[in-house]
């Protein structure tokens, strides 16, 4: 027995629009999943762990390393939920489908390399499997990084959507009046980042080789999430009884200055040209 999700004349819109879609979504959540599983085991090793006098937690450098494991769990699991949020409300719009694909690519990257960072606050504790499952959760970041897209096929994808279809001018519209509405000294470094987004997208159009724009594509896919996820975050920190403080938000920011692709070329033995 099957229900008919969409039209019959359209399965491979079907299969892209609803199937490719949910999948993606479902995808940073999971990694949503991981990076709190890893910043409890983190935190929870610190917190009781002592060394030299002190308990783990105590040192500066594990500090930072939770203070910014919380942030990036925290972060992932508010831009996923915002898009799935907007999608129940909306549907799949043309803001929506490059946010998701810029959302999979982003909170992938960022659960492996925060379990990593999770491992090393635990250091030779780490390796031992049936003391914690850091490694496993390891090994299932290269499942979701690679999972319904890998991060160059995501971005080849995401720089198409741009040229031919102008998503990402939905997209900067659709987040535009919610960055302007945050107030204070991290609502104007957002909206800075966000006029940043929007310049750097007018220069990343005008690119004569397609093959390099996706360099700078990618580039522009983690400055535009790190805009998305510290929006989320300050909208968290609004009202009478936040879950989040302010403090987050302002952390995250800091944690991820703008990038920029790499522009000199390397080289390597065998190199095509």
């Amino acid at each position: 027995h099957a229900w008919q999700v969409g039209a019959i004349d359209r399965g491979f819109h079907n299969a892209v629009e609803i199937v490719l879609n949910t999948s993606r979504l479902f995808n940073a959540m999971a990694c949503a999943g991981i990076l709190w599983r890893a910043y409890h085991e983190a935190a929870g090793f610190a917190l009781h762990r002592e060394a030299f006098g002190l308990r783990v937690a105590q040192f500066p450098s594990a500090d930072q390393a939770l203070a910014q494991l919380y942030a990036e769990a925290a972060a992932a699991s508010a831009s996923t939920l915002d898009l799935a949020a907007a999608g129940d409300a909306q549907g799949l719009t043309p803001a929506l489908r490059i946010g998701v694909n810029m959302n999979k690519y982003w909170t992938s990257v960022r659960a492996t390399q925060m379990v990593r960072q999770a491992m090393e606050v635990l250091a030779g504790n780490a390796a031992i499997e049936d003391f914690t499952p850091l490694g496993r959760l390891y090994r299932d970041c290269m499942v979701t990084e690679a999972w319904e897209g890998t991060h160059n096929v995501l971005a080849a994808q995401t720089w198409r959507d741009m040229r031919k279809l102008r998503l990402h001018e939905a997209w900067l519209h659709w987040l535009g009046p919610r960055a302007t509405a945050i107030s204070g000294p991290v609502g104007e470094a957002i909206c800075a980042r966000a006029q940043a987004l929007q310049s750097e997208a007018k220069t990343l159009l005008l690119a004569a080789d397609p093959g390099r724009a996706v360099l700078a594509t990618r580039a522009w896919m983690e400055n535009a999430m790190v805009l998305h996820q510290a929006v989320c975050l300050a909208e968290l920190a609004q009202g009478d009884q936040p879950p989040l403080p302010l403090a987050v938000a302002a952390h995250w920011l800091a944690l991820h200055p703008p990038r920029r692709a790499v522009a000199v070329d390397g080289w390597w033995p065998g190199r095509p040209g």
